[in-house]
């Protein structure tokens, strides 16, 4: 079933519903299903990545979990220079496991609200679209905190939505420039990400080359 969902998530480009009856529409649908196609390849090229990321069992690897890894290196390999990572995704997913039991210990008015929040997306509705989504929106911006020199395959001057939410948490979503405030706090809907080295003289476009800036301050140093 497990090998089923991956497949389901290639398929559809991302988070989808993976439920039972879901799985069995997309068996009907493709049932002329090319194992040498390029979507073919794709699942087993994230899994090649993951049994090295893994070698051996890994308790730690429930079921949702190990789709929702699945999605997670599957955007990362397209999006990202992820060559070489495999022992980044496994140090960081059982750091990030530690931390997750940690909290699970703790009374709920002192748990991490976030920890909170995937502990109920991983006990109900684990297999819907809200849920895969929320979680992988999450595990990548818990991934680009822990690795923020990641980078994009292609040279682009924008940052991707997983690196903006990774470096708006960072700076809390205050602005960094202060060149127009003093460090206001900026809502999600109404701020930029701003290079800390210029793109233009080199700078990349990785997290921590990254700051918050608000609209105002960013437009001043632009004029600059």
């Amino acid at each position: 079933m497990i090998a089923a969902q991956m497949i389901k998530v290639e398929l559809d480009g991302g988070p989808c519903n993976v439920k039972n009856a879901d799985l069995n529409k997309m068996y009907e649908k493709n049932k002329e299903f090319d194992i040498s196609g390029g979507k073919a390849k794709k699942v087993k090229s994230v899994l090649d990545f993951l049994l090295k990321a893994f070698p051996s069992k890994t308790p730690e690897l429930e079921r949702y979990s190990t789709v929702s890894l699945y999605l997670l290196t599957s955007h990362l390999m397209e999006k990202y220079a992820y060559s070489g990572k495999e022992e980044s995704i496994s140090k960081w997913f059982l750091d990030f496991e530690t931390y997750r039991r940690d909290q699970k210990k703790l009374d709920v008015d002192s748990c991490d609200p976030e920890i909170l929040s995937y502990h109920d997306r991983t006990s109900h509705s684990t297999d819907s679209e809200d849920s895969l989504s929320w979680r992988n929106e999450y595990l990548l911006r818990k991934y680009f905190e822990y690795n923020p020199t990641l980078e994009l395959k292609d040279n682009n001057r924008m940052f991707a939505h997983e690196q903006r939410l990774a470096i708006y948490r960072k700076d809390k979503g205050m602005c960094q420039l202060k060149i127009k405030c003093n460090g206001e706090k900026c809502d999600w809907d109404n701020w930029e990400a701003d290079h800390v080295t210029p793109w233009s003289k080199g700078g990349k476009t990785i997290v921590k080359n990254g700051q918050v800036s608000c609209s105002a301050c960013n437009s001043s140093k632009g004029a600059n």
